[in-house]
């Protein structure tokens, strides 16, 4: 997956990174070329610090007519504004019979919402999945020029924030499963691509079903915000090939599909989180074994 940070697992121990980008930079190469995987490259090797995966998200199926994300004058946005993450309520049905609309996500946590639609994994480790999950971008900003060097482009963002919503056919309707805010980020890429990536400052988590169960697992007050966060996603398929406006200055007009990953501070030792760990090496592997 392009844009896809080194992680370690949620107790502190390194997962076979370089295997997972083996498995990465393999797939991008037979479906985009060399342009992607120099992206990939660009992430999976940065000097960016060690994250431990909290959520793994994606399209199902992927619609490049129906993108997650856009870009313009008024910052990147996801829901409702792309459609491709706007849950559409059939998060309740079989997965197979879903339509386009919202995302599928993952968390190596234990999460008990099954009136939300989550859907708890025994066999990997105890992790939940929630489909036909909604993702809101807010204040995501240009806060300066695009820059070139070399080939790629690059602009900064401005601090906002983000919300993951479950599936309106839900009991009580949408649901906030991960909220939180987003310090700083960069759209960047090769010029004149249809590939890139996102990489956020840093984002703390404030709110929903997956914090709490992240407080619970520490044995932390519910309701504590967990500082230190990052979010990290491709963008494939996009429709106006990266560029710089002459007229203003900043990546011109977008839209694109997005996968990715929230990450946290990896957690020192406690032997409670075993789980936790094998729960998020599970999510890689099943990953893997869809290339």
């Amino acid at each position: 997956m392009l844009g896809a940070r080194r992680l370690e697992a949620l107790d502190g121990r390194p997962l076979n990174w370089r295997g997972v980008s083996a498995v990465v930079t393999s797939s991008l190469r037979r479906r985009f070329g060399f342009v992607a995987l120099a992206i990939a490259a660009l992430c999976c090797f940065s000097p960016a610090s060690f994250a431990a995966l909290l959520v793994d998200f994606k399209t199902l199926p992927i619609s490049p007519s129906d993108p997650e994300v856009r870009w313009s004058a008024g910052g990147l946005v996801a829901a409702p504004s792309a459609n491709g993450s706007q849950g559409n309520g059939d998060g309740l049905m079989p997965i197979g019979i879903q339509t386009v609309g919202g995302l599928i996500i993952e968390t190596p946590l234990t999460v008990v919402a099954p009136a939300q639609g989550g859907s708890i994994n025994l066999l990997n480790g105890g992790s939940t999945t929630f489909s036909d999950v909604t993702l809101i971008l807010s204040n995501l900003n240009a806060t300066g020029n695009a820059s070139a060097f070399s080939g790629l482009v690059d602009q900064p963002i401005g601090g906002g924030s983000f919300k993951l919503q479950s599936t309106s056919q839900g009991v009580g309707g949408p649901v906030d499963l991960l909220v939180g805010t987003i310090a700083s980020g960069n759209i960047s890429g090769i010029q004149n691509s249809d590939a890139g990536s996102v990489l956020s400052g840093e984002v703390t988590y404030t709110g929903g079903l997956i914090l709490n169960a992240l407080n619970t697992a520490l044995g932390k007050a519910a309701g504590t915000p967990a500082a230190g966060g990052s979010l990290t996603f491709s963008l494939l398929d996009i429709d106006n090939k990266l560029t710089i406006s002459a007229a203003s200055g900043r990546l011109s007009d977008f839209s694109a599909n997005a996968t990715g990953q929230f990450g946290t501070p990896v957690v020192p030792e406690p032997a409670s989180l075993s789980l936790l760990a094998i729960g998020a090496f599970g999510i890689l592997l099943r990953r893997r074994n869809q290339y």
